[in-house]
């Protein structure tokens, strides 16, 4: 488990876009690093940073990808290539939150054909949503404000505590 925050404090850990911590993991390797978001937050979390589509074997720099509407069907293509994405990406999407379920949240990129909440829901942030109901899940926008940021982190310690207390 990679995990990324200040050593020896009992932090809960939470998933986070690889992206959003500065890691150049996006298609056109921009940096979208949040520091004044994630230094915030780093005393209550440890971070545990992931990007669906560097771990499907992607790469940086690559190809933009779109989600695309057919019919009722939500498909993850590339933009230039036309190559679909979408069984590799779903395939591991249940993998890889199965190794996150040790999580307590999650801060996912906006608009992320992979990560995205708004819209179009990514294929990773459906896995997601569906295997853990009632997660904590916002994208970076939702944490822009301080009582953006309030509200996630008692949803976290909720969520946290709500766990704890069935494992127990």
């Amino acid at each position: 488990m990679v995990t990324k925050g200040p050593a020896g404090k009992n932090r809960i850990p939470v998933a986070i876009s690889g992206c959003l911590l500065g890691e150049k993991s996006r298609y056109d390797l921009s940096d979208k690093s949040i520091p004044s978001i994630t230094d915030a937050l780093a005393d209550h979390f440890t971070w545990v940073p992931f990007c669906p589509e560097m771990e499907i074997g992607l790469g940086a720099p690559r190809e933009k990808l779109n989600l695309t509407v057919t019919g009722a069907e939500v498909r993850l293509t590339g933009d230039e290539s036309g190559i679909d994405y979408t069984r590799k990406m779903e395939r591991h999407a249940m993998a890889r939150v199965k190794d996150l379920s040790h999580v307590c949240g999650y801060i996912l990129k906006s608009k992320s054909p992979s990560c995205g909440l708004s819209g179009d829901t990514g294929i990773f942030s459906r896995i997601v949503l569906t295997r853990f109901p009632g997660i904590p899940m916002v994208d970076e926008g939702g944490l822009d404000n301080d009582e953006g940021r309030k509200s996630f982190v008692e949803k976290v310690f909720i969520y946290h505590r709500e766990r704890r207390l069935s494992n127990a």
